[in-house]
């Protein structure tokens, strides 16, 4: 079952945050639950919804949204407990996001070193669309019904 995370949900989510730190960030941030907790309760003025796919109560995999202006839905974390590899979280939490962006573009970015995600993208339909030198990062976007 998916549903948004609760404030309860933020210790599974650390755990599941902490097994991909240095692919989920740019800055390869670990988080605490207390930096965790900040970022939940206090965005800013940016706009996040997260969410979790959850079996008999335990978070599986996470994915946190990003809203822009309302005309843009960005994927901004997507990560599976590495115990649960290869059981379709990601898919169905992608999938979700679609379904919440309506006709809204979806992005998302990924560091260019992490195969696996990108592969996971391009399965899912998305495309790179940019390279952020700098940062080492691809921006990918959600094409949908594409043939790649």
């Amino acid at each position: 079952m998916i549903k948004k995370l609760m404030k309860s949900d933020l210790s599974q989510m650390l755990k599941i945050w902490n097994q991909h730190h240095k692919i989920l960030t740019t800055p390869r941030t670990r988080h605490t639950k207390k930096s965790l907790t900040e970022w939940y309760q206090n965005p800013g003025k940016e706009k996040y919804g997260f969410f979790g796919l959850f079996e008999t109560n335990k978070l599986q995999a996470f994915m946190v949204v990003k809203y822009k202006n309302d005309k843009t839905l960005w994927i901004k974390q997507l990560a599976c407990d590495k115990k649960e590899y290869r059981k379709g979280h990601g898919t169905a939490l992608v999938k979700y996001a679609i379904k919440q962006a309506k006709k809204m573009p979806i992005f998302s970015e990924v560091m260019v070193h992490n195969f696996e995600a990108l592969n996971f993208f391009f399965k899912q339909n998305f495309t790179i669309v940019k390279y952020n030198e700098r940062l080492q990062e691809f921006t990918l976007r959600y094409v949908p019904n594409s043939k790649l």
